[in-house]
């Protein structure tokens, strides 16, 4: 007869190893619906001063949303980020939104076939937070839900 002991250390590290998978798995599926539902935690996101012509709101390119991933998966810690690495620096500033001044490089830009010059300058800038990833209730019922589905197919299953 194997060692309970031992089975039961075994069926526990592969809950783990797979649990980490399934709450990150989990976490990303919900943070992705929420560019559907334009919502968070049950509030819908502002408004857009000016809509957009194209697309929808925080959607015209999906960069954003396709930015958002797991950057670490142990059993110890799951850890799950957007814009990482990528050209989406603009992530935290949608999720957390953003009040203060910012300082604008000197650019060029044409205008009616014109060139202009614009000297470097320090402009006001007022984004809405639309978050779209961090701790809910909703989320920890999903991943609970998840969880107890696995250790529930681990035991019936052995």
């Amino acid at each position: 007869m194997p060692n309970i002991e031992q089975e039961i250390a075994e069926i526990m590290d592969e809950i783990c190893a797979e649990s980490a998978e399934r709450i990150a798995e989990t976490a990303i599926d919900y943070f992705n619906e929420r560019f559907d539902e334009k919502e968070w935690d049950g509030t819908p996101w502002p408004s857009a001063k000016n809509p957009p012509s194209r697309g929808s709101l925080m959607l015209r390119s999906r960069a954003l949303r396709e930015s958002i991933r797991h950057t670490e998966i142990t059993k110890e810690r799951v850890v799950i980020t957007a814009g990482y690495g990528s050209k989406v620096t603009y992530a935290r500033v949608h999720n957390e939104g953003f009040d203060g001044d910012v300082n604008v490089s000197p650019f060029t830009r044409v205008v009616k076939g014109k060139q202009q010059e614009v000297r470097a300058h320090t402009r006001h800038m007022r984004t809405p937070k639309r978050q779209f990833m961090g701790e809910t209730e909703e989320l920890d019922e999903r991943i609970t839900a998840s969880i107890a589905s696995l250790i529930n197919s681990k035991f019936n299953n052995e």
